[in-house]
């Protein structure tokens, strides 16, 4: 099958998915395509080129232009909701956010169906990658590490690892959790690390007979800021025109590309961040710098997913391969600045970005990550094999699961070994891939973020963090409980 007809194949497979509420009972078990899930962690809606933004991406940039870019893709406005929903295809507090103990993941599905499974980088829920269908896994069982350094103790000529909190963070190496991971190598640096270890996975199974199923979730780029310093040089004094002119560049370059349509205009600055003309000449070099390094992180993962197309395509498997690339949620206002004192970068320093540009990296939404304004839940979606308009697309984070059953020819009978039932694929929770202005369905969708909520036939409630969303057709509708 060559890479026209698989796209073909892809397509209308996928927009069968939003029609058709039942599992696929396809007689077809071959050309399985292989498939690569990519996701951003804290990335903002405006951050990559093709979505307007100034920071280098042109592996994405490639991606999108190749295949199709989403304007309204929907998550959980949280790291780890959103994570359960995209594993199982369920709501998160209907799967169980943390144990996901009421569904199947897409690992467990597709190693039935006859993937190779492997997993690299971030996995914030408890059981580890391992027990859920997937065959390999190395990285962070957990939320968030210091990039360098993601243990508790200082290498030999290191000051000690800057870290948000004194308890260490859990990683993981196969199905063995190491509590303070301290890598021994010097240069090692997470980006690089998931991207090394997804590289080696694919040789190792370069001459399997197998489809191959690589989830690659980097922890890039949420806090904290660390980057190399010749990636960092290349942004300093780039973000001295100050987040006002940013937005506005990122603004005015979204409606150049065709991304949004003129008469909505840009959100106004967020109300918690000051004018940038009135900070000193100190603290806007130091704003730079904030920046520079955040920009920094992003172009780095950007050139180890391009690492992992080229390997993919040396070994053969480009031509047959879905690629998916989305973030979490939008960009991160929180300050966990445990060390005031050191500048963002280096190993001993634990800095984030603060809301000042993060309401830039979210142009043109307003509000951030954990809350359900589109600042929180609405972020970039980039796929292969699907058509080529991206006005008005969108898609729902747990419709990715039911494409994969689609594509890989999932049948009722390993659907009920695995718990995945047609309810958990029935069209009512969204019509994935259909614009939102002609989509039908029987009941709004809804998004929220928490841990406790349930379902009534029109309306999903939380009860316990600050706000629920219904979304129909092209209204939002909020249910604020708590300050915004």
């Amino acid at each position: 099958m060559d890479r026209r007809q698989f796209l073909k194949m892809v397509s209308a497979s996928v927009l069968s998915a939003a029609c058709v509420p039942s599992i696929v009972d396809a007689r077809e078990k071959n050309n399985k395509p292989n498939i690569l899930l990519i996701m951003a962690d804290d990335m903002g809606y405006s951050d990559i080129g093709f979505y307007g933004g100034e920071i280098n991406t042109p592996n994405l940039d490639s991606l999108a232009k190749g295949g199709i870019r989403f304007t309204q893709f929907y998550n959980c406005a949280k790291c780890s909701p959103t994570r359960a929903s995209l594993l199982t295809g369920q709501y998160d507090q209907a799967v169980g956010v943390r144990n996901m103990e009421n569904g199947a993941t897409f690992a467990e599905v597709l190693r039935g169906a006859g993937y190779r499974t492997i997993a690299s980088g971030k996995w914030h829920q408890s059981p580890l990658p391992t027990t859920r269908g997937f065959d390999r896994y190395f990285g962070l069982a957990d939320g968030c590490c210091n990039f360098w350094n993601p243990g508790t103790k200082a290498r030999p000529g290191e000051g000690a690892p800057g870290r948000k909190k004194t308890t260490p963070r859990r990683w993981a190496i196969e199905g063995k959790a190491i509590m303070g991971y301290v890598p021994q190598k010097k240069d090692f640096y997470t980006t690089d690390a998931f991207t090394q270890y997804a590289i080696d996975r694919l040789d190792e199974y370069e001459n399997e007979d197998k489809p191959i199923l690589l989830y690659l979730p980097f922890t890039a780029p949420h806090y904290p800021l660390h980057a190399w310093p010749e990636d960092i040089a290349k942004y300093r004094g780039k973000y001295m025109a100050g987040w006002d002119s940013i937005r506005e560049r990122r603004y005015k370059r979204q409606i150049e590309i065709g991304m949004l349509d003129p008469k909505f205009g840009n959100s106004p600055r967020d109300e918690r961040v000051k004018k940038w003309d009135s900070l000193s000449k100190s603290q806007q070099d130091a704003e730079d710098l904030k920046m520079a390094v955040y920009a920094a992180m992003i172009e780095r993962m950007d050139y180890g997913i391009g690492r992992v197309f080229a390997k993919l395509k040396e070994i053969g498997r480009w031509q047959n391969t879905l690629v998916l690339f989305l973030s979490d949620n939008g960009g991160c206002a929180e300050t966990p600045d445990t060390t005031p004192n050191i500048p963002p970068g280096p190993v001993e320093g634990y800095r984030a970005l603060g809301p000042a540009w993060a309401n830039a990296s979210n142009t043109p939404y307003r509000k951030y990550k954990s809350t359900d304004y589109e600042g929180g839940n609405c972020t970039p979606f980039i796929a292969t094999g699907l058509p080529s308009s991206s006005r008005d697309k969108s898609l729902i984070r747990w419709a990715i699961l039911s494409m994969f059953c689609r594509l890989s020819w999932i049948s009722p009978e390993l659907a009920i070994r695995t718990k995945l039932t047609a309810e958990n694929l029935n069209a009512r929770r969204a019509s994935p891939f259909c614009p939102f202005s002609r989509a039908k369905r029987e009941r709004p969708m809804t998004l929220s973020i928490g841990s406790s909520a349930r379902e009534r036939p029109s309306v999903l409630v939380t009860s316990n963090l600050s706000n629920t969303v219904i979304r129909t057709g092209s209204y939002t509708t909020w249910q604020m409980t708590g300050p915004n």
